[in-house]
């Protein structure tokens, strides 16, 4: 059965990913909606309820045809991101309105289509104004540099997800006049009639028979009728057809000579590329592998989720399966559907859309009936290390086996055996490591651990500029590699070489270069602050320059701007990450 309205979840943490989802699966019938808040359905490890955060993804296929995929919210699972974002045709993008947009908010926006994304702004029930409501709305399109987002669009749902509440311009029906003001004006009127158990009428017109705030809440104004039109919405737009024929010139084609080859087929877009010399029946991809029995460490135990982009498969099929460095010959072993139950077995399954697969398949691949050339892009390096020392080295063979079937479970992860029997682990992050021990130690290993003592840093790759649109703030920032900031830069910004303006600050090695008419000592202890704890991976900010222009007095409007814009522009400089190096001149 195809399932292609897929839909991935994407938040900071704690906004209420998980708990909107849950709103969604209590919509089923599945469980109560009273449990809706602390059920956390999908996230099923123990450990994601002991740290009430989602570790992994989780996707769930409802009988009306959508596929929903929770994410993780922690940046140790960034990498988890990408792989959902090429698993879905669109996002939400879910924002507490009470936190609003964060630094976190600005690194998950790049996996975004903007074309096929819906917003959700969380947490209603929790703000006291429909001011704080349109801030977060003008911050994120000022962010997207457009006006991505807007009721009248239909791409907005105000919500209360642990109420299971939420409107969208489709399915506001309270009032002639549906703008996002008045629906919000609706939700808190509703919520004063509750609070004041004046709500008689609402019982007897909704046919309500336990008047409890999220009962009536979930009945009036559902959430997932909201999520559902909205999502309805955009997929009338969706073109699936991502696989079109494109001609490429003789030196481009691969291992022939031949110039009446036949045209190519190419998918080429900001996550991947594919080409294939002749036009595949049936083609798709793999970026993410669960374990069909959640306590079997086996290879053989591993399932891959498979986006089916075009044609039929059928159990047995014989298919390729290319990663970037890599190609092998499979037999397709085993096709499992899927829903909020399980897995079912199936025989064959057409796309477009979700399906577990069983085989000696490559992690992150291209599966087809012809060969392929395939790339990834925006590949994460893992830069979290840290050794495992087992305390029973008879046990190393079985746990390079567990350690091989975590690796089809987890993305960013490399491991390696040294000469001294350790085990060297590469992550994204501490917590990640520490849910990978989780499930060794479930497995029975007994061992220790030892963080590597090597730092990384960051720093910027690319220049980013903004101005200042408020009069009254004066306020214009430059950030770039230290490499960039030459002669050229200096003379479009009147900078002499020896200009008094230009500090160097040791030891990260920056340049701070700061124009204006007042004391521009606070200044440079905010970009101090700044450098100290990178937004990227909370490490200094090295080899990056920062011009400041401040034509105005300086005020805590100033400040604040000042910091605001530091964080929004140094993520558009495409920061990236590297280890620390000790550099040492010696003489003799």
């Amino acid at each position: 059965m195809s399932n292609s309205k897929i839909t991935s979840i994407i938040a900071h943490i704690d906004h209420g990913k998980t708990t909107l989802l849950d709103s969604i699966i209590a919509s089923t019938g599945y469980f109560s909606k009273s449990l809706v808040g602390s059920l956390r359905y999908l996230d099923s490890r123990a450990d994601e309820q002991e740290r009430e955060i989602t570790m992994k993804l989780s996707p769930i296929k409802l009988s009306n045809g959508h596929v929903f995929i929770d994410t993780p919210g922690h940046v140790d699972f960034e990498n988890l991101l990408f792989s959902s974002s090429i698993l879905s045709d669109n996002h939400i993008i879910l924002v507490d309105v009470n936190e609003g947009i964060t630094p976190r908010t600005y690194s998950l926006v790049k996996f975004i289509n903007r074309d096929r994304c819906v917003l959700v702004i969380n947490k209603i029930d929790k703000c006291s104004d429909f001011e704080t409501v349109d801030l977060v709305l003008m911050q994120i399109n000022g962010m997207l540099g457009e006006e991505v987002f807007g009721w009248q669009r239909n791409n907005i749902v105000i919500s209360s997800a642990t109420l299971g509440a939420g409107m969208s311009h489709g399915t506001f029906r309270f009032s002639p006049k549906n703008t996002l003001q008045q629906a919000f004006k609706t939700f808190k009127t509703l919520n004063a009639k509750i609070d004041k158990n004046d709500v008689d009428q609402i019982i007897k017109k909704y046919g309500i028979k336990f008047a409890n705030k999220k009962i009536i809440f979930s009945t009036v104004m559902p959430l997932y009728e909201a999520i559902f039109n909205t999502v309805d919405h955009i997929y009338e737009r969706i073109d699936l057809s991502v696989l079109k024929p494109l001609k490429i010139d003789e030196s481009s084609k691969l291992n022939t000579t031949d110039v009446n080859e036949p045209d190519w087929f190419r998918i080429d877009n900001e996550l991947f590329s594919v080409s294939f010399e002749n036009r595949p029946s049936f083609y798709g991809i793999t970026t993410y592998g669960v374990l069909r029995n959640r306590n079997e460490f086996k290879r053989e135990n591993v399932i891959q989720l498979m986006k089916i982009l075009g044609g039929k498969v059928t159990k047995g099929d014989r298919l390729y399966s290319c990663s970037d460095n890599e190609q092998r010959y499979v037999v397709l072993d085993e096709i499992y559907d899927f829903s909020i139950d399980g897995y079912t077995k199936v025989i064959s399954f057409e796309g477009p859309g979700l399906v577990y697969v069983g085989g000696d398949f490559l992690k992150n691949s291209i599966i087809s009936t012809e060969p392929a050339v395939f790339s990834l892009k925006r590949v994460p390096t893992p830069f979290f290390c840290s050794r495992l020392i087992l305390k029973d080295l008879a046990k190393i063979d079985d746990l390079k086996s567990v350690i091989r079937a975590i690796s089809f479970t987890e993305q960013n992860l490399k491991v390696k055996l040294n000469k001294f029997s350790e085990f060297e682990f590469k992550c994204s992050g501490n917590v990640q490591f520490e849910k990978i021990c989780y499930d060794l130690k479930e497995c029975g290993f007994d061992f220790m651990t030892k963080e590597s003592k090597k730092e990384f840093r960051e720093f910027a790759t690319k220049i980013a500029k903004i101005k200042c649109a408020d009069a009254s703030i004066g306020l214009e920032v430059i950030i770039g590699p230290i490499s960039l900031f030459d002669k050229s830069l200096k003379a479009e910004l009147g900078i002499k070489d020896q200009d008094p303006r230009i500090k160097f600050s040791e030891p990260k090695n920056n340049i701070y270069c700061i124009d204006g008419e007042n004391d521009n000592h606070i200044i440079e202890s905010v970009l101090d602050i700044f450098t100290d704890s990178g937004p990227v991976i909370k490490e200094r900010i090295i080899n990056t320059f920062f011009y400041i222009k401040s034509s105005k007095d300086m005020n805590i409007m100033f400040f604040n701007t000042l910091k605001n814009a530091l964080s929004d522009l140094y993520l558009q400089t495409d920061p990236s990450i590297c280890p620390l190096c000790l550099s040492i001149l010696f003489s003799v």
